[in-house]
């Protein structure tokens, strides 16, 4: 890596720095790939608020990737990054509305969580025409 002096004034807040390297660790950018280093970077910034981790913990949680499976934890930082309005985040938890993914499944909630222009797939899916075609 470079000179962490210099990287690290590049960025507005220790989470941002934290979640880039979280990233860097995750996709084995300027150092060996290490999802458990990933995973802890994305921590240390998600309990300080930051949506982006928060977003990238609880997919990881509810994946199981970089860390061991937990749907119920997975869904609450994605609750988290969502109602600061992450849009990755709204869409996972759309995600996990419409499978019953750590919560109990209801289309209902994912029509209400996934905003206008995220996740198209996971929107046409929810709607009424959407949800007849996987009925049928």
């Amino acid at each position: 890596m470079e000179d962490v002096g210099a990287w690290l004034r590049g960025f507005e807040s220790l989470e941002e720095a934290c979640y880039d390297l979280g990233n860097r660790f995750y996709y084995g950018k300027g150092q060996q790939q290490d999802y458990s280093a990933a995973a802890a970077m994305y921590r240390k910034a998600a309990d300080r608020g930051h949506a982006p981790s928060q977003a990238s913990l609880g997919n990881a949680y509810i994946k199981g990737k970089r860390v061991e499976q937990n749907l119920l934890m997975g869904v609450e930082w994605t609750r988290l990054a969502a109602e600061q309005g992450n849009a990755a985040a709204q869409c996972n938890s759309g995600v996990s509305y419409e499978h019953g993914e750590g919560v109990p499944q209801s289309l209902d909630q994912t029509d209400h969580r996934v905003p206008p222009g995220c996740c198209q797939r996971v929107r046409h899916r929810s709607t009424p025409a959407g949800r007849a075609r996987r009925e049928a």
